[in-house]
Order: C-alpha cells, then structure tokens, then sequence
C-alpha cells in the first residue's frame, strides 16, 4: 500500500524556488577601468624609458650595420684578389735578384735568384761602359 501525499501550494512553491536558486562563483574578466593621475603619470614614465631605450637601439643598430658592411666590404676585397690570382695564374712578389754588368758582353741582366732565369737583359748605357778605377783598393 502506498501512501500518496498531495503537495499543498506552499509546498510547490517552496520545491520550486529549492530548483531555481541561482548559483554563483568568482571569475575574473577584462574590463576597462578609468586611471588614476598616477597611473597616467607612471605609464607616461615608461613610454619615455622605452622611447629612450628605442633611440639607444637603433644607434647600436647603426653602428652594427656600419661594421658588418665594413667586414663585407673586406670579404669583397678578398675574393677580388683571389679572382684576379685564379683568373691570371700569378701573382706579383718581392723575389731577391742579382743584377749583373758583364763587360764582356756588353750587357746587363738581372737574374731571379730563386729560379736563375734572366729577367732582364739589355746593352750597357755609355754610362755603365765607363769602368771606374778603384785607386783605394777596395774592389768596388
């Protein structure tokens, strides 16, 4: 046997408002906020540092560029050079010589000393014909 119970209005409305309460919890959101004079002022401070710190950066940047255009320029030197020594198959240098007055023959020559070829050769000036006495004996 079971027993039913009717509800009387009260009851209802009691049910009713125990299904329907409104439930609640914390939660943050963004929301716009006026500031405050102090605020202004601080984020004015900070627009300057950063402003600032912007102008200090951009002459660093400067100088950078002008120094990594500087070792380019360089490296551009460089291969200049190689290509001209790839392309041509030599190079100038200083090499020891010896230049000789052959009296004999009647020319000077000059002679690399490294490979003994002559580089130069040609007749005596009138000048060079001239043999000077050595009146001091010291062989020159």
């Amino acid at each position: 046997m079971t027993v039913t119970t009717k509800k009387t209005p009260a009851k209802k409305k009691a049910a009713k408002k125990k299904l329907l309460k409104p439930t609640k919890k914390k939660v943050i959101r963004r929301l716009r906020c006026k500031l405050t004079d102090k605020e202004k002022l601080a984020a004015g401070n900070r627009m300057a540092d950063a402003r600032a710190e912007v102008g200090r950066l951009e002459a660093d940047l400067t100088s950078v560029k002008k120094e990594m255009a500087a070792k380019i320029q360089e490296q551009d030197a460089i291969m200049t050079q190689a290509s001209e020594l790839v392309r041509t198959g030599f190079e100038s240098r200083q090499v020891h010589c010896e230049f000789v007055l052959d009296y004999q023959k009647g020319v000077a020559k000059t002679l690399r000393m490294d490979t003994r070829k002559i580089i130069e050769k040609r007749d005596l000036t009138q000048e060079e014909r001239q043999r000077k006495l050595d009146f001091e004996g010291t062989g020159k």
